[in-house]
């Protein structure tokens, strides 16, 4: 439970509500979907920006009693809520993560590139996320391999909250990893998005 409930940094630290990988059905081709600003809700059946999404989410996690500020930019509602997780017990996270995964839920929007997707999708996702943790290994970061139960978001957010790296480390280390391997960089995790 412990390392499922961490996986919700991924609003933290890696990941935000989109879909990152797409598997291409011409040649077996992984892509990154980075290039996409919004993400797919059935919410009045309209698609939200990456903003108004973590605003969605922002304010229902206020209504759930936490202080936080409304994010302005794509990524920012990870920027915030990382020195929160930071600072919380194992008990405190859990209960913030379910806050965040009720809040997702309730809004409609996606907090993992799995959820709808195919099993192609899910093997190409995986082999995405096997080649970019050997970029990790290879960059100094003794990172396992993702499964599809144990995934890059599951694995990557207990070395920020040891203080093995920083947050912003980790997304620089990360956005490098993705670019080598060919794939574009997701929008909330863009230079100028930290």
């Amino acid at each position: 439970m412990e390392r499922r409930n961490s996986f919700l940094l991924i609003v933290l630290v890696l990941f935000s509500s989109c879909s990152f990988f797409d598997s291409q059905k011409e040649d077996g081709v992984v892509t990154l979907e980075g290039s996409e600003t919004t993400t797919s809700t059935s919410r009045n059946s309209e698609e939200l920006s990456w903003v108004d999404a973590e605003l969605l989410l922002a304010q229902c996690i206020r209504d759930n009693e936490y202080v936080l500020d409304d994010p302005q930019k794509p990524g920012d509602l990870r920027r915030i809520l990382t020195p929160i997780f930071i600072e919380m017990n194992q008990e405190e996270r859990e209960e913030l993560s379910l806050v965040i995964e009720k809040c997702a839920e309730e809004n409609d929007i996606p907090l993992d590139a799995r959820d709808g997707a195919t099993p192609e999708q899910q093997a190409a996702i995986l082999d995405a996320e096997l080649e970019i943790a050997q970029c990790l290994r290879e960059k100094g970061l003794d990172v396992p391999d993702p499964t599809n139960e144990n995934t890059l978001r599951d694995i990557l957010p207990p070395y920020v909250l040891t203080g093995v790296i920083s947050a912003n480390d980790l997304r620089a280390l990360v956005r490098e990893c993705i670019t080598e391997n060919g794939y574009e960089v997701p929008e909330d995790l863009r230079e100028e998005n930290d």
